[in-house]
């Protein structure tokens, strides 16, 4: 009896300690208030990031290469260059050119081989750059698989297609829209103005 005595005594006195310690453990599990709330994390699809902006890029032999977002714009790809935007995800290729004109491989064949969608959209001038040429390019730049590819052999057509999507479809106007259009290739003042004439048709 004398042994238990020491311990019932030292109870009142373990019970005082203990109780501040308690209440610190409690508080350092509490809840988050309002102010303290941690920030959620960014979308997973992107949605957060900015609006795509136009700029120049490189890749492999590419003597002319404008990205959009997940939007490339090109003069012709050799097969290494192909592979390369491959890498980076691309899974359509849309190509201004003329069967006839060369290339030195065949390249729809190549795309295939690749795992690309290969669409030929063919133009030489302004003389082919009909209305339908047009809407069929317009719709291929909001529809089809992205990344994608759209070139011609220096970059030129692909201009003119540009300016003409930028303007009635991403909300340019058509000075913005000539000036990029410009950027990424357009040269010949007959293409431009085929453009400008479509644009001004359809708004």
């Amino acid at each position: 009896m004398l042994l238990g005595m020491p311990t019932a005594r030292c109870a009142p006195l373990q019970a005082a300690l203990l109780l501040p310690l308690l209440a610190l453990a409690c508080r350092s599990v509490a809840p988050l208030g309002p102010t303290e709330a941690i920030p959620a994390p960014a979308a997973a699809d992107g949605s957060a990031a900015g609006p795509a902006v136009l700029a120049p890029d490189t890749c492999g032999s590419l003597q002319k290469l404008s990205v959009f977002g997940d939007i490339y714009l090109a003069s012709q790809p050799a097969p290494e260059d192909l592979r390369l935007l491959q890498e980076r995800g691309v899974r359509t290729v849309i190509d201004l050119r003329r069967p006839q004109e060369a290339r030195g491989y065949d390249e729809a064949d190549w795309a295939r081989t690749l795992g690309i969608e290969y669409v030929a959209l063919p133009f030489a001038n302004e003389s082919d750059l009909s209305d339908p040429i047009f809407a069929r390019g317009r719709e291929l730049l909001n529809q089809a698989q992205r990344p994608l590819l759209m070139h011609c052999g220096s970059s030129n057509r692909v201009g003119a297609l540009w300016l003409a999507w930028r303007a009635l479809d991403g909300g340019l106007t058509l000075e913005e829209a000539r000036e990029e259009a410009k950027r990424v290739g357009l040269k010949s003042p007959a293409l431009e103005a085929k453009a400008i004439d479509y644009v001004q048709r359809q708004r």
